[in-house]
């Protein structure tokens, strides 16, 4: 697996396409393969913030992983436009999907964008060519659900406690 993630550390860190949140040089940097729909990623989530709150030098790269259905999909796909197009509101639209209880349909969706000010976003070509090099990433490494989280050279997965992320 660490030869795995080493090869794949341009793409896993590298990547343009991929949503970041937090400093630019940051001392550590934590890959999150998440699921907008994925009951356990929205429970995760918490714990990341925990971590991010607490160390100012984490950065935080979020590779979308529509595995849960067409809402999946189409947020994955809007949260990647968002990022190419409109960077600083992409944080605030991936929150608002994680932050929702339950699964998302079109009408949640697009509440949430809604909220940023962006109603009429729709889904380039170059985001779902994002997504899918996301797919082939996690297949790669071996991901077959979420959250996944790589830490350096190791690979987390599942809901793992706040105090495992420390």
């Amino acid at each position: 697996l660490k030869n795995l993630l080493k090869d794949n550390a341009a793409k896993l860190y590298n990547s343009a396409d991929s949503p970041k949140i937090g400093p630019k040089n940051a001392a550590l940097t934590l890959v999150y393969f998440t699921d907008y729909n994925c009951p356990y990623c929205k429970q995760f989530e918490a714990s990341l913030e925990k971590v991010m709150a607490k160390h100012a030098d984490v950065n935080l790269i979020i590779k979308p992983l529509p595995y849960l259905g067409d809402s999946s999909q189409s947020s994955a796909e809007l949260a990647l436009t968002l990022w190419q197009t409109q960077p600083e509101k992409c944080a605030a639209f991936h929150q608002g999907l994680i932050s929702k209880n339950g699964r998302h349909d079109q009408a949640s969706i697009q509440k949430v964008l809604s909220q940023i000010n962006m109603p009429k976003l729709t889904a380039t070509a170059q985001a779902k060519a994002s997504l899918e090099n996301n797919t082939r990433l996690a297949e790669t490494l071996g991901v077959g659900g979420t959250p996944v989280t790589v830490v350096g050279d190791t690979m987390l997965m599942g809901l793992v406690p706040y105090e495992d992320l420390e």
